[in-house]
């Protein structure tokens, strides 16, 4: 899912626990009864916190309006962002203000994503503008999706409940690695552009709901748990992962750490 913007088809994920099968709802935080139900489906196996579902609109929408006070990819050390993505293959483009973002699905300042032929990589649309937690989104996306499914990416991430719960963990993690930025402000502008989980908060849902979510970038490889092992710092299967960031959410998320390797 690509995330929404907070207008009028904004909706916000909703998680619920995992005694609940009930799928992640959305909802405006601006117009809270004009939200949309969405396309993505819960598989009934799952039960869990990380069934989710996204509210979806016309690709052509165009979102001018933002929450006051989120981090953007402009108010970044250069190359902060950049400079992580390339560690996990991804590559990274931006467009000049007032440019329409490549691959975004809700329209400019939201980032955009597209698998790139002329460059054969994967990559992230920004703009100056774009909010920090909008490309760490949109980036996760291409991270957690199938290979098969990176090579044609096109504006639309796709994928299922869980996956999408993958991506809304994953993006909390990789705040910390990302210079200027941390993973307790991404969950503060999470919460203000509108994500609503049912627990109230997204640390509320880091902290309390998120098991599936974490059990599932584990299998997909994409991160590693530290809980019992070497610190983060070491290699990780011959790949340095470099010195461990500052942890804003030690307790939350300090046992896990990226494997900077894309799913498979």
């Amino acid at each position: 899912m690509t995330p929404l913007p907070p207008c009028q088809d904004q909706p916000a994920i909703d998680s619920p626990s995992s005694s609940s099968p009930d799928s992640l709802s959305k909802q405006n935080p601006l117009h809270p009864s004009t939200s949309q139900s969405n396309t993505s489906q819960s598989s009934s196996s799952q039960s869990s916190s990380s069934q989710s579902s996204s509210s979806q609109s016309s690709s052509s929408q165009s979102n001018t309006s933002q929450p006051p006070g989120l981090l953007l990819c402009g108010n970044l050390p250069p190359g902060a962002l950049d400079s992580m993505l390339q560690r996990w293959g991804l590559g990274m483009a931006t467009v000049e203000p007032g440019e329409e973002i490549p691959g975004s699905y809700w329209g400019a300042p939201e980032a955009g994503l597209r698998w790139e032929p002329a460059t054969e990589r994967a990559t992230l649309w920004v703009r100056g503008d774009t909010p920090l937690h909008s490309a760490l989104h949109e980036a996760c996306h291409l991270l957690c999706m199938s290979e098969e499914r990176r090579l044609s990416a096109d504006t639309d991430a796709g994928g299922d409940d869980l996956e999408e719960c993958g991506v809304c963990l994953l993006q909390i993690l990789l705040a910390d690695w990302v210079e200027g930025a941390s993973s307790a402000r991404l969950c503060a502008d999470m919460d203000a552009w509108g994500y609503s989980f049912r627990l109230g908060s997204t640390l509320a849902w880091v902290r309390e709901d998120s098991e599936d979510a974490r059990r599932w970038l584990l299998e997909q490889d994409l991160v590693r748990s530290n809980r019992s092992e070497e610190p983060a710092s070491v290699a990780l299967q011959g790949e340095p992962i470099g010195p461990p960031p500052r942890r804003s959410l030690p307790q939350e998320l300090g046992a896990l750490a990226p494997t900077f390797r894309p799913r498979r």
